[in-house]
């Protein structure tokens, strides 16, 4: 299941993936932060990543947690102007 978060800025839209979601775009049409757990999820988060490059992968601590520091990295990179979130910004639309 996907969830949809809209930001302020109408032309940026980020959400979260489950694997099937994931597997089911085709064409991805918005940024993903991925959050993966098990199976394949992990391949599916290398997709997102590092082959269709429209979303980061979030990383977990120690302690297979995700801390609310790291989701704020990841939005920060996904919905920034930074270069990483230029790139996403411009893969997303293609």
């Amino acid at each position: 299941m996907s969830q949809r978060k809209e930001s302020s800025n109408p032309s940026s839209t980020t959400s979260t993936s489950t694997p099937a979601s994931t597997a089911d775009r085709a064409s991805p049409s918005e940024s993903v932060l991925h959050f993966y757990t098990a199976m394949d999820q992990g391949t599916s988060s290398k997709l997102v990543q590092d082959v269709w490059r429209t979303g980061v992968r979030v990383t977990k601590n120690d302690e297979g947690l995700v801390e609310s520091c790291e989701i704020k990295r990841c939005l920060e990179m996904v919905m920034g102007g930074g270069e990483r979130g230029e790139e996403i910004k411009r893969n997303v639309k293609k």
